[in-house]
């Protein structure tokens, strides 16, 4: 059985011998880069190449890791790793850390 990270593409980005390396390794990537949180995953493959099971994302692990976003009070919060990124009125419509123009 291999373990592979894999990017939000489906195009592998490392392939290791253990789900416990692969999973330190994208850990490791995270706490490098936390905007690769949110664009990588672990997935098992088994001896004829096929996927198997649920992916294994760094949320899964480490989730004080991962990108959330969340409603407190009035607000929403968006948050990459433990630092607060922005916030803004319950009632927007889109959020503009996700890309809105207005």
């Amino acid at each position: 059985m291999d373990f592979m990270i894999i990017d939000s593409a489906g195009n592998a980005v490392e392939a290791y011998d253990s789900e416990q390396e692969a999973v330190d390794a994208l850990l490791s990537m995270a706490a490098e880069d936390n905007r690769v949180a949110a664009h990588l995953a672990v997935l098992a493959f088994d001896d004829q190449g096929e996927a198997i099971g649920e992916p294994v994302t760094v949320a899964d692990t480490r989730p004080d890791m991962a990108t959330t976003l969340t409603m407190s009070g009035d607000s929403w919060i968006f948050r990459e790793s433990l630092t607060v990124l922005a916030t803004w009125p319950r009632d927007s419509r889109i959020p503009p850390v996700l890309g809105a123009r207005y």
